[in-house]
């Protein structure tokens, strides 16, 4: 068989992790994934592959694990690799401005210019989202050519996509685009190799190039994955088989590069935004996603799933921006601090040269903070905290930049456009932002010096697989334990067939929160309120407030008040007897040189509130927090951990201590009053089943209604170093 009719295979890996992600996860997907992977490939020079590592990734292997870079150094010398660009912190490129696309892209290329001793002509596109204008970035930025899966390609073509690549175009500036083969994603390395060469040997002849790219983690870091790609031989199998078909002529290794200087184009191509097939199905709303699932579950048992494949679409990537406003806001942040940096380092920025608040903000959008699926994603806090933390020192490295001075600067703006004006406080120690629209609640407190970013507590919210987890719950319950995933009846464990497992008591935790979990929430609830009954069914509110409120900023040198006002009806039910009307008062504080605030209420006219005695008035403060090492410390009380309900009262001051980070929010209240404490936990699928995830504390602070009748209640933060226990400076 002639070289130009064999089948030309490439054979590649993407290996990340995210910012924000433990030591120990990267430690153990080096010694797991990695390293073997790297070592099989040494050990076979005839196999040539494709590799791309994110920039987070690499950071970490430059400090903890240089020799791994010295490896693919080698190879990538010898011609064996080919190494791909991307966005350097793996950012979703249609998420962040385009000079932040071009410079990561350029960034990353750089490094593997300096590092690696060669060229990136292609890149890797995070998460495979794709939108139409991206080829002119990716065009601008150097990259000549990227991948995609097959699912992109269908409702553009008749034919298969795989066996070629395709030109596609935006504003007459070009980029190549590879199909990745869906079907070897679900063969490799869940099945014997042979099931691969066979795939590849039916397709010889042609002279065509089929693809597989992806995660490196599922070569030994996803459950089971170790003891099969690895200890259980799979790998070496896989290599020798390639080899063998080399040798017989039909097949060949090859990299993009190679394959692109070979092959003519099959011609152009324009598609659609989506992202891999399983991406659109998570980013559906709850209830579409279960019709979506039970849908192509029925199409694949009557043999329909073929010709259907390329009409069946899923949802939307940016849809995760409507659904969780968490993710929004960080976006919004995100581009308002690059709007700012532009005048300072835009243009050095763009050629891959950021400054130090740049890089923060580029860490910041990092992709996995923004979305959710199997994998977590945002329902991970630390990975969360990742993009706060980041978007906190980037911010204070530009107010540094900006020659900011120990005062106080208030911005009144629509961080995001499609919203109401937020309201935004920083100072040298610390920046908040403030939501009008949710009644003056605090949405970002963030303490950059640490760094620390407290208000970072997910929202629960109703989640397509929680029937799923019910359901998987009954049966741990009736089996009387809670079993690993089990695995298909053979080969390898694929965990998109895995039936996963849950607890016996997880049904409880499916609990779908009222609103937005942010802090200084006020809350007017019924006597009999009881901080377990608000983290089992959320607070009952016996009130109904104005959707937003008006605000009045007051600054005087080196400090500010910011003044919500908003109007509050208060009855037991909506014109019931004896409903009161008054109008709120709101003041938060802060001052220059101090790490915290105070937020103080009041009644603009006290009117009957001194007569409720039946009603409590309450102060929710969310707080992300490590769970392991969180306490809460109570005059004449012993500590207290966060992991379950309770209450303490006549409460003046209440050290809320984590040693993880090494600090302490000390609150003072004023008048005394009962403090309430839950811990808000969510339900997760991951690629172990269902994981009940600690997302961080709400404490509510309590008085009877009669006390804000009475005048002003105030809360004080102020953040101290649990190490010194003094302010830090």
């Amino acid at each position: 068989m002639r070289a130009e009719e064999s089948v030309r295979f490439i054979f590649g890996i993407h290996n990340h992790q995210p910012v924000g992600n433990f030591t120990e996860i990267f430690a153990k997907a080096t010694e797991r994934a990695y390293d073997p992977l790297l070592a099989a490939l040494t050990r076979h020079p005839e196999i040539r592959a494709i590799v791309h590592y994110s920039g987070c990734l690499l950071e970490w292997m430059e400090t903890n694990r240089p020799a791994h870079l010295d490896g693919l150094r080698a190879l990538a010398v010898r011609n064996q690799l080919e190494i791909l660009s991307g966005g350097f912190y793996e950012p979703i490129l249609p998420l962040v401005p385009p000079g932040d696309r071009d410079g990561q892209i350029r960034l990353l290329t750089r490094y593997i210019k300096d590092r690696f001793g060669t060229t990136a002509r292609g890149m890797w596109l995070a998460e495979r989202v794709w939108e139409p204008g991206l080829a002119a970035d990716l065009h601008r930025a150097g990259i000549e050519y990227t991948l995609l899966d097959d699912y992109h390609f269908l409702s553009s073509l008749d034919e298969d996509p795989v066996g070629g690549f395709y030109l596609t175009e935006e504003a007459g500036e070009s980029v190549g685009l590879f199909p990745i083969c869906e079907a070897l994603r679900y063969l490799i390395p869940f099945r014997e190799p042979e099931e691969t060469i066979g795939f590849l040997f039916e397709r010889r002849g042609r002279g065509e190039v089929v693809v597989m790219v992806d995660d490196g983690e599922k070569f030994g870091l996803w459950p089971d994955t170790f003891h099969w790609v690895h200890e259980g031989g799979w790998l070496e199998r896989f290599f020798t088989a390639l080899e063998k078909a080399q040798q017989e002529g039909w097949l060949m290794t090859t990299t993009f590069s190679e394959a692109i200087g070979s092959l003519r184009p099959r011609g152009r191509v324009y598609l659609p935004p989506s992202s891999y097939f399983e991406m659109t199905e998570w980013s559906l709303p709850p209830a579409k996603r279960q019709r979506f699932e039970e849908t192509a579950r029925r199409l694949r048992e009557k043999g329909e799933w073929e010709p259907m494949r390329s009409f069946f679409k899923g949802g939307f990537f940016r849809s995760y921006m409507a659904r969780y406003p968490e993710a929004r806001r960080s976006v919004s942040r995100g581009r308002a601090l690059s709007r700012r940096l532009d005048p300072l380092d835009g243009a050095a920025a763009r050629r891959g040269v950021p400054s130090e608040a740049r890089r923060h903000l580029w860490r910041s959008q990092c992709n996995c903070g923004y979305w959710h699926g199997l994998f977590g994603g945002l329902y991970l806090p630390h990975i969360r905290r990742g993009v706060q933390e980041s978007l906190a020192l980037a911010a204070a490295s530009l107010r540094d930049a900006e020659a900011g001075g120990p005062g106080v600067t208030v911005r009144v703006a629509c961080v995001d456009d499609l919203e109401a004006p937020e309201v935004a406080i920083e100072t040298d120690r610390m920046s908040l932002l403030v939501v009008p629209s949710a009644g003056g609640a605090l949405a970002v407190c963030d303490f950059p010096r640490w760094p620390v970013s407290l208000a970072c507590t997910l929202t629960r919210r109703l989640e397509a697989y929680h029937d799923e987890a019910r359901e998987a719950s009954l049966a741990s319950a009736a089996a009387g334990e809670a079993p690993a995933g089990t695995p298909p009846s053979e080969g390898g464990i694929n965990i998109h067939e895995r039936r996963p497992q849950a607890s016996p008591d997880l049904p409880r935790h499916l609990v779908v929160d009222l609103g937005e979990r942010l802090s200084l929430v006020e809350r007017f609830m019924p006597e009999e309120a009881t901080p377990a009954g608000l983290m089992a069914v959320g607070v009952t509110d016996l009130s109904r407030g104005e959707a937003g409120c008006g605000v009045e900023v007051v600054e005087r040198e080196g400090s500010a008040t910011v003044i919500f006002r908003r109007g509050i009806r208060l009855g037991r039910a909506p014109g019931s007897p004896g409903e009161t009307s008054f109008e709120l008062i709101k003041e938060i504080r802060v001052s220059s040189g101090r790490e915290g605030w105070t937020a103080a209420f009041r009644p603009s006219a006290a009117g009957d509130l001194v007569r409720e005695d039946r009603i409590l008035f309450g102060v929710e403060v969310n707080l992300s927090l490590v769970e392991s090492s969180a306490r809460v410390l109570i005059a004449g009380a012993p500590p207290r951990g966060v992991s379950e309900p309770w209450s303490g009262t006549k409460v003046e001051t209440a050290h809320v201590d984590e040693e993880h980070r090494g600090f302490s929010a000390r609150f003072s209240v004023s008048p005394p009053c009962s403090l309430w404490h839950h811990p808000v936990r969510t339900v997760s699928r991951s690629e172990s089943g269902f994981e009940l995830i600690y997302q961080g504390s709400a404490f509510i602070f309590v008085w009877p209604l009669q006390a804000l009748g009475r005048g002003e209640v105030a809360i004080e933060l102020e953040m101290t170093d649990l190490r010194r226990s003094k302010p830090v400076r």
